[in-house]
């Protein structure tokens, strides 16, 4: 099964920070025992249920903590009034509005907050503040990373998704079925389409999940714990254009042949149509590979080596497997069903209008 990631990094630094912001509706009221002692009860909350040691915490009512340190230690107001010193005051100015209302809980954990490990800080720390929301319904509090857009923007494209492809494959299938008139082509495209699309994205698990090309060195090629999510997303759409175009081409030089009854066989106006669209197709394929190469030549944007991957590879399947073999092993297989409801004409069609049949 595939992993999905919102990003690949080695987690070997932090990123930006997960910030919470406790508000008041009344002005002033960071300056209060009370607005202190829910900060800390937030912050101890937070702590708890993340996982985090005392020191990935940073607020204007806690005490600093030590790497070694296992709880938090609160800041009373009255000490907060006595402290002086240049670093609280400056961490003020940082965390706390000019009105007073609200104030910011900075939160670094010690892995990378761009990493897989991302998901699931964002989420437990938005129920977090549903807990603590629940317990304190007077105050306002909300949490921001950059991650948690990148996860929302997530959620909200994998609901859509199903339907955007549903709609998509529909008009595209019933235009084409209606062009050519026939009941079998859109299911025959179905087939040609999604199945190299499927083993296009297992490929890209096996290399980007598995590490399956690990041993090749390539830095581009090497396992990143999994696909980045909008990798399926951008390469189905694209392969969908690419494999209508080369199947398109193919299909309709046939129909062209039967219709025109310069062939009276499926199978021999079959074999001529691959013979006279392989070199168009072969030489478009292979452009297009070509075209996507840069992406894997380079290594340091992890999203672009898989982009480039499922690309090449997708393109080279449908170039010189899916249009070779398969289309025109189902054509074969379908025989006067390819037409159906429609028909092509017969021998005996062609020779009462003394039309010469082709021979190949």
């Amino acid at each position: 099964m595939a992993q999905y990631l919102l990003a690949d990094f080695p987690e070997t630094t932090s990123g930006a920070p997960l910030l919470v912001l406790l508000s008041s509706r009344r002005e002033g009221s960071v300056k209060s025992a009370e607005y202190f002692d829910v900060g800390c009860q937030l912050a101890v909350r937070l702590q708890k249920d993340l996982g985090l040691t005392a020191d990935s915490i940073r607020g204007v009512m806690l005490q600093p903590a030590a790497p070694s340190d296992i709880s938090l230690t609160c800041l009373q107001w009255d000490a907060a009034q006595l402290n002086h010193s240049g670093l609280y005051q400056w961490v003020w100015r940082q965390a706390v509005n000019l009105e007073n209302s609200s104030s910011m809980l900075t939160i670094l954990p010690p892995y990378n907050t761009f990493s897989n490990k991302a998901k699931d800080l964002v989420a437990q720390a938005r129920s977090s503040i549903d807990t603590f929301k629940q317990r304190f319904p007077g105050w306002v509090t909300e949490c921001y990373h950059p991650m948690g857009v990148e996860i929302d923007a997530e959620l909200l494209t994998w609901s859509r998704f199903p339907w955007v492809v549903s709609i998509t494959v529909f008009i595209v299938f019933s235009t084409i079925g209606l062009r050519y008139r026939a009941a079998l082509v859109p299911v025959k495209l179905l087939f040609t389409i999604a199945i190299p699309i499927l083993f296009t994205l297992g490929c890209g698990v096996f290399v980007f999940q598995d590490g399956w090309l690990n041993w090749t060195k390539i830095p581009s090629l090497q396992g990143q714990g999994g696909l980045v999510w909008i990798n399926p997303v951008a390469c189905s759409f694209m392969l969908v254009g690419f494999a209508l175009d080369y199947d398109l081409f193919l299909f309709s030089r046939i129909f062209q042949e039967r219709h025109s009854g310069a062939f009276v066989e499926d199978r021999v106006a079959i074999v001529h149509s691959v013979a006279a669209t392989g070199p168009v197709i072969t030489t478009a394929g292979i452009i297009m590979a070509l075209a996507f190469s840069g992406m894997v030549v380079q290594h340091c944007n992890p999203f672009l080596c898989q982009m480039g991957f499922t690309m090449i590879l997708g393109v080279l399947v449908d170039t010189f497997v899916v249009r070779t073999l398969l289309v025109p092993a189902l054509l074969s297989m379908a025989g006067r069903f390819n037409w159906w409801p429609g028909s092509m004409p017969s021998a005996c069609a062609v020779e009462g209008k003394n039309i010469p049949l082709a021979m190949v």
